[in-house]
């Protein structure tokens, strides 16, 4: 639904409370248009958790640890893990 918003004295302009402090990208398309996205941001020292690499990994080590073990207590936690059995419920 569109709203008409005034741009203050400050070049500032309120999306409403439920935002407030949530960060945002602003693209100017084209002179007068914005397209404002909400976010995340991902620290810099935490963006190897993101590559597809370590993304498949954790993805295989949570199949693994998921499994009921036999008593039906948790899961049974083994190292090293075994990969084929995990690539095998994949």
């Amino acid at each position: 639904m569109a709203q008409v918003k005034t741009i203050g004295s400050r070049g500032q302009i309120s999306l409403c409370k439920e935002n407030a402090g949530r960060p945002v990208t602003v693209e100017e398309i084209e002179p007068g248009v914005w397209l404002v996205k909400s976010v995340q941001i991902i620290p810099q020292n935490e963006m190897w958790l993101h590559s597809p690499e370590v993304s498949q990994t954790l993805e295989l080590s949570n199949r693994l640890g998921g499994e009921e073990s036999s008593a039906g207590v948790g899961p049974e936690r083994t190292w090293p893990p075994d990969w084929k059995k995990a690539e095998s419920v994949a």
